[in-house]
């Protein structure tokens, strides 16, 4: 039992003495002011030390005895106490130093989503879709695997993870854009220094899935087909004259279902299309056949006309159709025998649009486009520039710097006026019903009936 009590130490007189013994080292601590605590006092070599538990009342005085006894024991084995508790001390700052910093270090860390945003931000906006395509993408088939992993952990092994997988579900084409994208985006990380490694390194394109270049043309006899088919068809009724317009123009359907009425110019039957919407980034100026005014003149007498878009969305409000929609419809409508349709999906007209020749898709018209121009006598270098393409040759592109303008007409007639001819083939009473329609809507003085 110590010397001390309670109220002993309540009742010490403000003149007491500083140390008051309570035994096994513990000492009470009295200052003039009042105030009271618990030491620990011992001697090591020539020195006195002393260590302070706590303030009384704070601290109990059992509680400090048990404090007294715990650095008794601890001396047995460090008799230099105090150079222990300090050693112990440092140390344990040093651990909450080094924790500290791991965690802001870990806070700093950009994740994959983060790198991707910043991508966005710098590149992908600079696309003709301001990089929605590549977003949902990655929506789909990134973030949910791999957004949240620190950039630097993003291995070789995540990489091929992630192209595999869409790859085993039988897609092997956009496993093969993936990891095109994601080479771009971890090439951007690492200009910027932010990450060192590249993970797509010695990976290619052709580890998840070889390039099928598709060479689907449609026969004249199938246009025929497609024509006829396309009023029973169930489809928007935007749709028909867009698949004949790409038709007689070669025009990417991204590119048509965007226009704006501004662009058409139907006394000097041009369509202006700009820069901002074409593929290779330069306006784009095709020359209407008066097949293609009639389908323009078609398109604006829709109930569903717009004043601003040639080809409204549906449900969005001051927006364009979505091509991936146009594609919906056409591939709901050439399920091959015993598929069903997908889920609030058209179950009447499943095989409504299929041709002998197989599955067609809006590109595909725009190949049999430039076919039809080819093979009707149109040079195949005017071809290419009513597609819109890049000259491929260097020098060429570089040196000759050649419009074509008046060959590129006589290509768009020339389409024109046999899409035309395929239309008047058709005996259903609805195509008549559309040809006797045409002629109404057709101009008489601007787009003479014989041209086409």
């Amino acid at each position: 039992m110590g010397q001390l009590t309670d109220l002993k130490i309540r009742k010490l007189p403000p003149e007491a003495k500083e140390y008051h013994a309570d035994g096994n080292n513990l000492f009470l601590r009295h200052q003039p002011s009042g105030h009271k605590s618990f030491v620990y006092r011992y001697r090591y070599g020539n020195k006195t030390y002393k260590i302070t538990l706590g303030a009384y009342p704070t601290l109990s005085l059992s509680a400090s005895r048990e404090k007294a006894m715990q650095l008794a024991a601890l001396r047995l084995q460090y008799p230099d106490l105090v150079g222990k508790l300090q050693t112990d001390r440092d140390a344990e700052l040093a651990r909450r130093d080094a924790e500290a910093k791991a965690i802001a270090a870990q806070q700093s860390r950009l994740t994959l989503r983060q790198v991707f945003d910043r991508w966005k931000g710098a590149h992908l906006i600079t696309r003709t879709d301001q990089g929605k395509a590549t977003e949902r993408l990655f929506t789909a088939d990134v973030f949910p695997h791999a957004g949240d992993i620190a950039i630097e952990e993003i291995s070789r092994k995540t990489v091929a993870d992630l192209c595999d997988r869409i790859k085993q579900r039988g897609s092997p084409v956009m496993a093969r854009h993936l990891f095109g994208e994601l080479r771009q985006m971890f090439g951007f990380a690492i200009k910027r220094g932010l990450v060192e490694a590249d993970p797509t390194s010695y990976l290619e394109r052709g580890d998840f899935g070889s390039k099928r270049e598709r060479d689907r043309v449609l026969s004249e006899g199938e246009l025929t087909q497609l024509f006829d088919a396309l009023p029973s068809a169930g489809l928007d009724p935007q749709v028909p004259p867009l698949l004949r317009l790409l038709l007689a123009t070669g025009c990417r359907i991204g590119e048509a279902v965007g226009a704006e009425w501004s662009e058409i110019d139907v006394d000097q039957h041009l369509w202006q299309i700009p820069a901002s919407r074409t593929k290779n980034g330069r306006p784009h100026r095709i020359d209407l056949s008066p097949y293609a005014i009639w389908q323009f003149q078609k398109l604006k007498a829709l109930q569903s006309a717009s004043p601003r878009w040639v080809f409204p969305a549906t449900f969005k409000a001051d927006a364009s159709l979505d091509p991936k929609a146009v594609n919906k419809q056409l591939r709901d409508r050439q399920l091959p025998p015993g598929q069903s349709p997908m889920r609030n999906r058209t179950k009447r007209h499943t095989s409504a649009l299929c041709l002998p020749g197989g599955l067609w898709t809006p590109h595909d018209l725009r190949r049999t486009a430039a076919t039809l121009a080819a093979s009707h006598g149109t040079d195949p270098h005017v071809v290419d520039k009513m597609l819109n393409h890049v000259e491929q040759n260097r020098l060429i592109r570089i040196y000759q710097w050649v419009s074509y303008d008046a060959e590129k007409r006589t290509g768009w007639m020339l389409l024109g006026n046999l899409m035309n001819r395929l239309d008047r083939q058709l005996e259903s009473p609805k195509a008549k019903e559309d040809h006797e329609a045409q002629s109404d809507l057709q101009p008489t003085a601007t787009v003479p009936r014989s041209a086409c």
